[in-house]
């Protein structure tokens, strides 16, 4: 009788819990700016949902007018953006913000603002100036953040950056506006002398050690506590000129792509990364009345949320019915054999890659491509900007070492477009024997391989943020040793540890069992090590490939006895060559390392330079 007491009332405690967590996820879909909810509940509506920057929502633009925008000759509705953001405070609560800014800048805003998250980076509050009627003092005194209100600056006739959504004020009233007007002081919020004097230390300051501060200015903001005469210390601004035009992506340009599909079959390589102004290009397409057949679906799924390197089955799209046909699980053959390829007339490619060799969604496509050829369909990439497209490095595969992390002979950090790759592995005939693939590439617009650009949605797990996207290269070698790079943390491809590392390094964490990597690398085993997380990105990028962490990891290691192992096979899988291992275990520098391989990098660029778009 007790044991079914106990049942009972667990199934009653569960089922409260299911229902608390789906009006919990009611509240993100509705998505009301200042209210909480739950870790459990982002998570199960999507992390990468509660960050995005879409055309404003005509419920938005109505309450915007008459209050923070005003008809105007300088900025309208076409040139802004509406963000969806999430936010602690200082009480570690979740908040759902929002935020209006130029189009130029939503992509990079949303990127900080998902970093601030992940960080527990504090925030009060972080909804529209107009819910206090766009009075700059009300909202300042609120402690609320924001950035366009068309307004001049206070107590002068000039536009402020705010005007053109070209600022943002962060934590306002611990950060305030101290300057002269008409000859006096003048403090704004006018509530805020408590907060003047910057020697002290209290909540929600902003300082030059601060984590927004280094963001902001990483991205090419001038901060406002540096100004000479006059402090606006929660102001980070940034000119229109350093903000170049939005990229826009291949998937957008649907004017260019739509006549080459209409009235056909079509297939889809993708994943959760194809979304345009917050919607998924299948949606768009099925809006379209494209006829879509089939999805194929890498590594992560097609939502992806699958740990790396897990067997992802085949399933049914709920919303369209369109089968999703897995190319990382059992029936991967299958699905790339002839069967599958006669369920469409033309491929399209539209998926989020990072640019390194051993990320596989490239892979993935190439098979696709080799499997096309066979078949006679056409293939049509939707090109998406490399994020790490600014630079070439690494060592060329030695193709010995081919692998499902290395399929082609390029560096480790090849500078290419998904679409530029597609044409240099058909030009160089690095494909199938007698692969003529009829291929089209929509090229973005506003692009080029010195931009710097921000993924709106994480491409996978266990990437969730552009300093793990710019750190990927560096990290991703510790894969094939016994040392943790962060999976089953909050700071994945952002740390790197181990048990033994405890007598060099006080920074330590913990790897547990989370969603995207269940059973991650020294699980549950408390490592020592380095936080990367908070690296410029201008010392991320100047040191290309670093190799100094492995090689750091190594001789911590080492001077314990524990050389032997550490290194696993998948190493020289990793990185293309075995000689980077053994130049490591020998004790050569970074320096003789990398003069290895510069001769070889020196001769793909020259080869790649034909089939470059940007």
């Amino acid at each position: 009788m007790n044991r079914l007491i106990s049942t009972i009332l667990l199934f009653l405690i569960s089922a409260n819990c299911l229902t608390m967590l789906a009006q919990g996820t009611e509240t993100l879909h509705h998505w009301k700016a200042g209210e909480t909810v739950s870790a459990a509940e982002v998570d199960q509506f999507g992390q990468t949902r509660c960050f995005e920057a879409v055309e404003i929502p005509d419920h938005i633009w109505e309450q915007m007018q008459g209050k923070t925008y005003k008809p105007n000759a300088d900025i309208g509705r076409k040139d802004l953006r509406y963000l969806r953001l999430l936010h602690w405070d200082y009480d570690e609560r979740i908040h759902l913000g929002e935020m209006v800014c130029n189009a130029a800048i939503a992509h990079e805003l949303v990127d900080i603002f998902r970093q601030l998250y992940q960080a527990h980076y504090p925030i009060q509050r972080m909804v529209l100036p107009d819910n206090y009627g766009a009075d700059d003092e009300l909202q300042m005194r609120a402690n609320n953040s924001s950035c366009f209100c068309y307004r001049p600056i206070s107590g002068t006739k000039k536009l402020s950056k705010h005007a053109l959504g070209l600022a943002v004020d962060l934590n306002t009233l611990y950060n305030p506006y101290v300057g002269m007007r008409n000859g006096k002081p003048f403090l704004e919020p006018s509530t805020a002398k408590a907060y003047t004097d910057r020697s002290k230390t209290f909540k929600y300051k902003i300082d030059q050690n601060d984590l927004a501060y280094r963001l902001f200015t990483s991205y090419g903001y001038t901060w406002g506590g540096s100004w000479q005469t006059r402090k606006d210390y929660q102001h980070f601004e940034k000119e229109l000129s350093q903000a170049t035009k939005p990229v826009i992506l291949g998937d957008e340009r649907f004017d260019f792509y739509l006549p080459l599909i209409k009235e056909k079959k079509v297939a889809l390589f993708s994943n959760h990364t194809a979304m345009i102004r917050g919607r998924h290009l299948v949606d768009h397409l099925v809006e379209r009345g494209i006829n879509i057949t089939a999805i194929f679906s890498p590594e992560h799924g097609f939502r992806g949320k699958a740990d790396a390197g897990a067997k992802v089955e085949d399933e049914v799209d709920a919303q369209t019915g369109v089968p999703i046909l897995s190319l990382y699980g059992q029936n991967r053959q299958k699905n790339l054999g002839p069967e599958a390829m006669q369920t469409f007339d033309v491929l399209l490619v539209d998926i989020q890659d990072v640019g390194l060799r051993f990320y596989t969604y490239y892979v993935t496509m190439c098979h696709l491509i080799d499997a096309c050829s066979a078949s006679n369909k056409e293939v049509v990439v939707l090109d998406r900007p490399n994020p790490n497209g600014h630079y070439v490095d690494g060592p060329i595969l030695d193709m010995k070492l081919r692998s499902g992390v290395g399929h082609l002979p390029i560096p480790v950090v090849h500078g290419l477009t998904l679409g530029e790759l597609a044409q240099m592995a058909i030009g160089e005939k690095w494909l199938n024997e007698g692969n003529n693939c009829k291929l089209t590439v929509i090229p973005c617009l506003n692009y080029t391989h010195q931009t710097h650009y921000a993924l709106p949605v994480a491409p996978s797990p266990n990437l969730p943020n552009m300093q793990a996207v710019y750190l990927y290269p560096s990290l991703c070698p510790f894969e094939g040793t016994v040392v943790s790079l962060g999976r089953g943390t909050d700071k994945p491809f952002q740390l790197y540890g181990h048990p033994l590392m405890k007598g060099k390094y006080t920074f330590s964490f913990t790897p547990r069992s989370v969603s995207g990597a269940t059973r991650p690398p020294l699980l549950d085993q408390q490592c020592y090590g380095v936080d990367l997380s908070t690296l410029p990105y201008e010392k991320i990028w100047e040191g290309k490939i670093n190799l100094s962490y492995v090689i750091d990891a190594y001789q911590c290691l080492k001077a314990q006895g524990k050389a032997e192992g550490f290194f696993t096979s998948f190493f020289d899988k990793l990185l293309g060559q075995t000689y980077v291992r053994e130049m490591i275990i020998e004790g050569r520098s970074e320096t003789e390392i990398r003069a290895r391989w510069k001769q070889d990098v020196d001769q793909f660029k020259a080869k790649r330079k034909k089939y470059l778009l940007y």
